[in-house]
């Protein structure tokens, strides 16, 4: 079951949010609960650093005050900033009309994904990403890469950060955030075997873990623990 917490200021968008999450996890059959904020007041604090298990906050960047009121109201990024103090486990989905997505990468917030609000493919990406929490909470068994009889590697899928496929030979590079190993596999069937499609190709010779990824250009991608892959 997974808990959401639902912060947007503006009523439209705010239903709009839940009805997308609450229709994609019927039809996904997954239990869920909705809290739902205009603003990241007192009252959702206090249910924010509740003991709920499998949290997902869903972030507004911009908050605006009530018309007539001049008052500064907390943004998302400053909610992020605060929650990773206390929690570094529960999800965070942020959602902007604006271009936060560099602050956003390059943040420490360990964001699950970035949405710009109102484009076209929101709700997919919104059912991507839940598909996402799924298979991640289901991570607690490791993925299995047997090398031999007497070597074997474990690792959950958010310790992988991005596979390599090496040249003129049948074997892929997989890179962990503590150690890159060589396996017999394709990238193909390594996505859809092990990663459930979750991984993303760059370039055609890697697939790399996008929800690890805190900054990317055409050059380079900078993984959250400080890993770097040069393009």
């Amino acid at each position: 079951m997974f808990y959401f917490f639902v912060v947007e200021d503006q009523a439209d968008m705010n239903q709009m949010v839940c009805d997308f999450i609450i229709d994609i996890c019927k039809e996904k059959k997954i239990k869920i609960m909705i809290y739902r904020f205009s603003s990241y007041s007192k009252a959702f604090y206090e249910l924010a650093y509740a003991s709920i298990p499998n949290k997902v906050f869903v972030c507004d960047i911009e908050i605006t005050a009530p018309k007539g009121k001049l008052k500064h109201m907390e943004s998302g990024l400053e909610f992020g900033k605060k929650l990773r103090e206390k929690d570094t486990k529960s999800d965070l989905i942020y959602l902007s009309n604006y271009d936060y997505e560099n602050e956003v990468a390059t943040s420490i917030f360990n964001c699950t994904r970035y949405i710009k609000k109102n484009c076209k493919n929101m709700r997919e990406i919104l059912a991507d990403t839940i598909d996402y929490l799924v298979f991640k909470k289901g991570e607690q068994q490791k993925i299995v890469f047997r090398i031999s009889n007497q070597i074997t590697y474990q690792f959950q899928l958010n310790e992988i950060n991005y596979v390599q496929k090496i040249k003129s030979t049948k074997y892929c590079e997989i890179h962990t955030i503590t150690t890159p190993f060589k396996y017999y596999i394709t990238l193909k069937e390594l996505n859809k075997t092990y990663f459930h499609n979750h991984f993303v190709t760059v370039k055609r010779s890697y697939l790399v873990n996008s929800y690890n990824i805190r900054f990317q250009d055409n050059h380079k991608i900078i993984f959250s623990n400080g890993n770097q892959l040069l393009l």
